[in-house]
């Protein structure tokens, strides 16, 4: 399953009548609250006016919602051709939760940490666009809301 941050619009005839398809499939929705997950991705995409990094992770708990793919999206800064994390973003707040200490460069910063272990996360649902504007419940969709812990006592 892929979200995308514009998809490809096509018009499809049908006899005398058109209809309107979109090129992907509705992103999933589960019921908000903690889960286990397990990252599969990361990477950097230009989508919603700018720079992300988009980590994609794996519900592994036991039960209907097993295997769902959810994505976190976090800000990124172009500098001199590198991406940079900003200082005060979510991603930082993300990362030291679940990776306590410091680190001298923020353009250092590993996620090979997340990939060794499970991730306890929040999963929260969306209803509104970025203006505040209501989506219809037919279109909410669940997204990683915010990263918890990591679990060392358990093996991915």
């Amino acid at each position: 399953m892929t979200a995308t941050a514009k998809p490809t619009l096509s018009v499809v005839t049908k006899s005398s009548r058109s209809e309107l398809s979109l090129s992907s499939e509705l992103r999933p929705l589960i019921p908000e609250g903690n889960y286990h997950l397990k990252l599969l991705k990361d990477n950097t995409q230009y989508m919603f006016g700018g720079w992300k990094l988009c980590l994609r992770f794996s519900v592994i708990d036991f039960g209907e919602y097993q295997g769902t793919e959810l994505v976190r999206y976090y800000n990124l800064m172009k500098n001199s051709g590198k991406f940079e994390v900003p200082l005060n973003g979510d991603f930082m707040i993300d990362y030291f939760t679940v990776l306590p200490g410091r680190v001298r460069r923020r353009d250092r910063m590993s996620l090979d940490p997340l990939y060794d272990k499970i991730t306890y996360a929040h999963v929260s649902t969306v209803k509104t666009n970025n203006l505040g504007k209501q989506y219809p419940e037919s279109i909410w969709y669940s997204k990683v809301g915010k990263l918890i812990c990591l679990k060392e006592d358990l093996i991915p």
